[in-house]
């Protein structure tokens, strides 16, 4: 029985500050462009796709490509986890220029 109840207590300790993370991170319009500039910038290595995909609805589209005639996108789920954005091998900063 103790092991059940540590096991309980463990599940709720390690999800509720993720539960906190996404609500803050979606509560305001600021806090969804905060969440997704953190969640895709940085230097070199993994970037948050949990995050990021929490920002988006289900189903919903990242824009990835406007180097041909037609926009090219890709379900959000399906791109963010893909090895290319999961391991990025250089810098990459986004910042917000206007809104």
């Amino acid at each position: 029985m103790l092991k059940i109840k540590l096991a309980l207590l463990l599940v709720v300790v390690l999800t509720v500050p993720s539960f906190a993370q996404t609500s803050q991170d979606t509560a305001t319009i600021e806090g969804v462009m905060k969440a997704y500039y953190e969640g895709v910038s940085g230097p070199p290595g993994k970037r948050d796709a949990n995050r990021i995909l929490n920002l988006f609805a289900p189903g919903g589209k990242i824009k990835i490509d406007l180097s041909g005639d037609i926009p090219q996108h890709a379900i959000a789920k399906d791109y963010l986890y893909t090895e290319s954005f999961l391991t990025i091998s250089t810098d990459f900063f986004e910042r917000e220029i206007s809104r």
